[in-house]
């Protein structure tokens, strides 16, 4: 996942660098050196702003994709504390099933 959110980011950083440094070039003398450098200077701070944002915002919406969050947390009384209860019955008990007891708690 950190490999695609680096991607993202390095494509978005280099699509700002070249848009912000073409448009900065668009002047009656586009081969003047201060023209040039000032152009450079504000696409390399234009890059540098949208790698951040590129790398903030591809982590948000990746992780909330991928990311599968249990919504409906099972048993969770207590911080969790029967669910763990019932855990470690059934790793004491394996031949059991638990479910039953679930159901018959409830």
């Amino acid at each position: 996942m950190i490999f695609w959110i680096k991607k993202f980011a390095r494509i978005l950083s280099i699509l700002t660098f070249f848009v912000v440094f073409f448009i900065g070039l668009n002047s009656p003398d586009p081969f003047d050196p201060m023209i040039i450098s000032i152009a450079l200077v504000k696409a390399i701070i234009g890059a540098i702003l949208f790698w951040f944002i590129g790398i903030i915002v591809a982590d948000i919406v990746l992780k909330g994709i991928v990311a599968e969050t249990d919504t409906v947390p099972e048993d969770a009384i207590d911080g969790g504390l029967i669910q763990r209860i019932y855990e470690e019955k059934e790793k004491q008990n394996p031949d059991i099933q638990m479910s039953s007891a679930k159901s018959q708690s409830k």
